[in-house]
């Protein structure tokens, strides 16, 4: 019964270790560097770009897909990577967001990219798109966040 004990200890130790928010703050910081490669441009320069609202609704209703990865263009072409991190998915049009943020815990949302889509997201998402953006803002006007 204590080794039982040792070993469920152990796992849910691990599994908030691995789930922990300074692990994914550390994750977003290294990826930083990676996200504009090949854009030509810094994000300060960005302006923001603002989707319309979700055709089934007033604004998207945007939940948590697992994360995700975006790339500027047409696949497969995976050389001008616009940002990686989370990846949501509107209910209703199924549009995807992926963003260098979380906007569900307040974090910036930072480098986001959105493409429309006809299918459901999986935990590893890889999208190609024209449509990115930059916010410091940990919302955004047209979408709301939560977690599925």
């Amino acid at each position: 019964m204590k080794t039982l004990r040792k070993l469920v200890t152990v796992f849910l130790l691990v599994v908030t270790v691995v789930n922990s928010p300074a692990l994914n703050i550390y994750a977003q910081e290294v990826n930083k560097d990676v996200s504009f490669h090949g854009l030509g441009c810094e994000p300060e320069f960005i302006q923001p770009y603002v989707e319309s609202p979700c055709p089934y609704g007033r604004y998207h209703y945007m939940v948590t897909k697992g994360w995700g990865w975006a790339y500027y263009g047409e696949y497969p072409d995976t050389s001008q990577p616009i940002c990686s991190g989370c990846c949501y998915q509107c209910k209703n049009c199924k549009i995807v967001f992926v963003s260098e943020g979380d906007p569900y815990v307040g974090q910036s949302i930072g480098t986001y990219a959105t493409v429309a889509s006809q299918e459901d997201c999986t935990s590893y998402n890889y999208i190609w798109t024209k449509s990115y953006g930059y916010t410091s803002n940990s919302y955004l006007s047209g979408f709301q966040f939560f977690i599925q």
